[in-house]
């Protein structure tokens, strides 16, 4: 019989899923890590349902009201004629999200298949020397359209043209992208697989070496314990590249794969989150607003999420800012 043993660093398990629950009241809660589970995710869909949670997975709704909109100093929501924005070219202002197939379009075609098992090809290899600022000024888009843009989904000016365009572009079986959550907060996937594991799963426990063989691996960590070595027959390592680089690794893996580790960079990201008493927002001046992401700036809050579909009480709403 096989046997495995799950070492992790932290005192709880999952990693980037991190649900918050003190100080909010009334069994309401808040996501410092993953929030949205999508439909193309399979593997996740997978273990959901593996581990019995499939009962907890609510959508969230991104209809239930009007998009707002703070940008260049002015507030409305989506116009159904021309948006109030100076710099926006003609065709632009009428409706800037009909720009999108003749300003992202050429990526897409351009980017191809990333499952193939030859990728990527030389057009996919000539987006990824452009910033998606870059790629959007070539085909003709103004800096107001950009905003919008950026305000609609998360400051994204300085990413890879290829990694965006291929991360939007991946493969959904052709069905229209929703989002989801476990309600009750998404720590509830890690939680019941690490109970499934039970004593396999080693807390407080820092690899510190990975030395790999032939015939097996021998990995050097970090615990209450001290500092010793656990060997077996293979190593799955899911470290992000940022806590990788901590570790020594013998012999180095290959020179392509070692300069990505070195080189990866994640994106600094702040949330703030906050619960209300009343959906304020259900009773607006401009109207009844809504949608997980419910409104879009060009300020330093970028995006401000609103949540509380998923939460449990009716008399407290936690929503969501990210910048």
């Amino acid at each position: 019989m096989t046997r495995s043993t799950v070492l992790e660093a932290q005192d709880i398990p999952g990693g980037r899923v991190k649900t918050i629950r003190k100080p909010f009241k009334n069994g309401c809660y808040a996501e410092a890590g993953a929030i949205r589970i999508y439909n193309s995710h399979h593997w996740t869909q997978k273990y959901i349902k593996l581990m019995g949670l499939e009962s907890k997975l609510g959508a969230y709704d991104d209809d239930q009201g009007a998009h707002l909109w703070y940008l260049q100093g002015k507030r409305f929501v989506t116009p159904t004629g021309d948006w109030p924005l100076d710099g926006l070219s003609a065709r632009e202002r009428a409706d800037p999200f009909a720009m999108l197939d003749a300003y992202w379009g050429p990526g897409f075609k351009a980017v191809g298949d990333p499952t193939r098992p030859d990728y990527p090809d030389t057009s996919a290899r000539a987006l990824d020397a452009q910033t998606l600022s870059d790629f959007f000024e070539m085909q003709g888009a103004s800096d107001a359209w950009m905003d919008v843009m950026w305000a609609s989904e998360g400051d994204l000016s300085q990413f890879s043209a290829l990694a965006v365009t291929a991360l939007e572009g991946a493969p959904n079986d052709g069905a229209h992208t929703r989002t989801f959550g476990l309600v009750g907060g998404n720590d509830q996937l890690p939680k019941a697989l690490a109970a499934s594991l039970g004593s396999s799963v080693k807390y407080h426990t820092e690899v510190r070496k990975l030395v790999h063989r032939a015939d097996g691996v021998t990995v050097t960590v970090r615990d209450a314990a001290g500092q010793h070595q656990i060997t077996a027959d293979h190593c799955v390592c899911a470290l992000p590249f940022p806590l990788l680089r901590r570790v020594e690794i013998a012999p180095a893996f290959s020179n392509e794969k070692m300069a990505a580790i070195r080189q990866y960079e994640l994106v600094d990201l702040a949330r703030v989150s906050m619960q209300t008493k009343t959906r304020f927002w259900r009773d607006d001046p401009l109207g009844t607003l809504g949608g997980l992401n419910m409104i879009g700036t060009d300020t330093s809050f970028g995006r401000i999420w609103n949540t509380s579909v998923l939460q449990p009480a009716a008399n407290t709403h936690p929503s969501g800012s990210a910048s």
